[in-house]
C-alpha cells in the first residue's frame, strides 16, 4: 500500500470494510512470509511456474501490479503482466471469459461479498457451499445472527484465499477551502451533500465585499453611460428637426420628386 498507493488506504485482510458491523481485521491470517512461500511452492513442485497477471488499465491496478509481480517473482513464480484496456478488453477477457490466473480490480459496490463470491459462475469462480450457507443464514436470521454469519462468511473467504485483499481504497475528496460536512466514508453509491456548508473566513468576506463594490461601480457606470446616450439621441433629434424647419421648400414635395402633380 505504501509503495503503490502512497500509503493511502486501510489494510483489512477481507472483503469487509471497517464501516460494516461484521468487520474483523483478518490481516494476520496470512502474514507476509517469503521463506514460507518459497517452501510451499517447492513442496508443490511449482517453483518457476508461470502465472498470467492480467490487469485493467486503471491507475491503482497498474501501480499495484508492479508490486505484486515483484513479490511473486521473489517467491519463485514467473509472472506475465498483461495490461488490458478498461472497460472493453478487461470485461471481455477477465470478467466474461475468466481467461486469467490473477487480476487486480476494485469492487466499490457496498456489501457485495455475496455478489462477488456467492455465485460459482461469476468471474472469481469461487465455489464453497459453506460460504453460501453462511450468507443464507445471515439473510434469514436476527440482527445478531446476521453479524455472526457474515463474520463467518468473511473468514471462510480469507481462509480459502479466495482473493488477496491488498487494501481498502481510500475515499479521497477534493474540495475548496472552507467546505465542511463532506462525508468521511463512502458507504453507498450516492454522495450526500445535505450537510455541506461553506465557511467564510475574513479573507473570503473581504473578497466578497470587494466583488460587491466592483459590481456596484460597474452598474453605476452603465447607468451613467445609458443616460449620456439618451441625452445624445434627444439632442440629435432636436437638431435634425430644427434644420428641417429652417431649410426652404416643402419636405413633402422633395419626397415626391419633380414630376409630381399639384
Amino acid at each position: 500500500m505504501d509503495t503503490c498507493w502512497a500509503g493511502r488506504g486501510t489494510l483489512i485482510g477481507s472483503m469487509v470494510p471497517p464501516t460494516d458491523p461484521w468487520y474483523e481485521d483478518l490481516t494476520g491470517l496470512y502474514p507476509h512470509d517469503l521463506a514460507k512461500a518459497r517452501s510451499l511452492l517447492a513442496e508443490a513442485g511449482k517453483t518457476g511456474v508461470t502465472v498470467r497477471l492480467r490487469v485493467p488499465t486503471l491507475p491503482y491496478a497498474l501501480s499495484c501490479a508492479q508490486v505484486v509481480k515483484s513479490q511473486l517473482e521473489q517467491a519463485g513464480f514467473r509472472v506475465n503482466l498483461d495490461q488490458l484496456e478498461f472497460p472493453a478488453a478487461w470485461l471481455t477477457t477477465v470478467f466474461t471469459n475468466a481467461d486469467y490466473d490473477m487480476s487486480i480490480v476494485a469492487h466499490v459496490e457496498p456489501r457485495d461479498m455475496g455478489a462477488v463470491f456467492g455465485n460459482p459462475t461469476y468471474y472469481t469462480r469461487y465455489n464453497n457451499p459453506a460460504f453460501r450457507q453462511a450468507l443464507a443464514a445471515a439473510d434469514q436470521g436476527t440482527a445478531t445472527q446476521q453479524v455472526q454469519e457474515m463474520k463467518r462468511a468473511a473468514r471462510l473467504l480469507s481462509q480459502d484465499a479466495a482473493a488477496d485483499w491488498l487494501f481498502l481504497l481510500p475515499n479521497l475528496t477534493v474540495a475548496d477551502k472552507g467546505i465542511t460536512g463532506l462525508p468521511k466514508n463512502a458507504i453507498s453509491e450516492s454522495f450526500d451533500l445535505s450537510a455541506c456548508r461553506r465557511w467564510l473566513g475574513p479573507e473570503d468576506v473581504h473578497g466578497r465585499r470587494s466583488r460587491q463594490r466592483a459590481a456596484l461601480i460597474m452598474i453605476q457606470r452603465l447607468i451613467e453611460r445609458s443616460a449620456v446616450l439618451v441625452a445624445s439621441l434627444a439632442e440629435s433629434s432636436i437638431l435634425v428637426f430644427a434644420f428641417m424647419a429652417l431649410l426652404p421648400g416643402d419636405p413633402a414635395r422633395v419626397a415626391l420628386g419633380v414630376n409630381a402633380s399639384d
